[in-house]
């Protein structure tokens, strides 16, 4: 497990991603997902069938306006051989109105998001909380995001720190702003809409940037039949497939097994009755253009979701670190943008 987390060059988007970013494994059965709230708020017009990127942007939208989110998450992962099963908790809070203008000075993040997740070892039941085996934990508490993570005794914090993030973008040339657009970042633009770095809604745009989506979503059905969702399938895009193949490859032989695990096939499935992603199921064809040989590498549900709650308030994302830290701003933007010298 721990060499997942460790040598996984995109494995903060992913899990983020929720962002999203965190993903389970498994086939995307249609019929196992706990019962949720239900809004008659999807995208429609007249029974018109909604297209790939409209739903998508309805979504994000929606999402946008929320004040807070929770959810559990339940994790799948079948990887280098092994099958690893988890759980964890979500939540997020949207800033005070102000915070949404998105200006670029502002160095506050449009969505808090505190994420912690648990990966038992394959064979247990639960992990020992003695020595926080397996622990993934994702807080942006305004100012940074913190990343640490607790893995078979190794422990590790890295930084991404908002307001410098926010000083450096400000110095980019015109030139470099257009690398930014060519990416779906324009400037000026709240941090938040940066990959990895924006709650649910932020995994979702990170999403339409990596994966190239079917024109047409597909009817598909959670809870044994009774919850109608959308399915969207998505390929990764070949510019960055390729991006990944040669980082995953770079002279170092032992990363080599990663290229037939990269998750370049992605099924999303967003509720018709409440836009909201319910499952980010990612596959791996390994070259096949056929997606019925796609092979399953992670699969992340949320079988109970809440929104809008009062218990989740800005005591809920303060954050102390528990190791020393690593800043690791530059570093996020050289991988976001490589073409870029920072």
């Amino acid at each position: 497990m721990a060499r997942f987390f460790q040598r996984y060059p995109w494995g903060t988007i992913v899990i983020t991603v929720l962002s999203i970013i965190v993903p389970v494994l498994s086939p995307a059965a249609a019929d196992d997902s706990p019962q949720r709230q239900t809004y008659d708020a999807a995208p429609k017009s007249a029974g018109v069938q909604p297209g790939s990127d409209a739903l998508i942007t309805a979504t994000i939208r929606r999402l946008e306006n929320l004040n807070s989110i929770s959810a559990e998450i339940s994790l799948k992962m079948n990887l280098f051989g092994e099958v690893f099963t988890g759980t964890g908790h979500y939540e997020e809070l949207a800033p005070e109105k102000h915070a949404r203008q998105g200006v670029l000075d502002t160095p506050v993040m449009p969505t808090k998001f505190r994420l912690h997740l648990e990966i038992p070892a394959p064979g247990s039941a639960v992990i020992d909380h003695q020595v926080e085996d397996n622990i993934l934990e994702i807080v942006c508490d305004g100012r940074s995001v913190w990343n640490y993570t607790s893995i078979e005794g190794e422990k590790k914090l890295t930084e991404i720190n908002l307001t410098e993030m926010v000083g450096i973008l400000g110095q980019l040339s015109r030139n470099e702003q257009r690398l930014l657009q060519q990416r779906g970042i324009v400037l000026p633009s709240p941090v938040g809409s940066f990959p990895a770095l924006g709650g649910i809604a932020g995994t979702l745009q990170s999403l339409r940037y990596w994966y190239r989506f079917d024109p047409t979503p597909q009817v598909s059905y959670f809870n044994s039949g009774t919850l109608p969702v959308w399915r969207l399938t998505g390929r990764m895009r070949s510019d960055i497939l390729a991006t990944l193949q040669k980082k995953v490859t770079r002279g170092e032989e032992r990363h080599r097994d990663l290229l037939a695990n990269l998750p370049d096939t992605v099924e999303l499935y967003i509720g018709q009755k409440t836009p909201f992603p319910l499952r980010i199921a990612y596959f791996s064809c390994a070259g096949d253009e056929q997606p019925s040989q796609a092979r399953p590498l992670m699969t992340l549900d949320f079988p109970h979701t809440y929104e809008n709650t009062s218990t989740i308030t800005s005591n809920n994302f303060v954050y102390v670190p528990k190791i020393n830290s690593v800043r690791v701003t530059k570093d996020y933007l050289r991988d976001l943008i490589p073409e870029i010298e920072f």
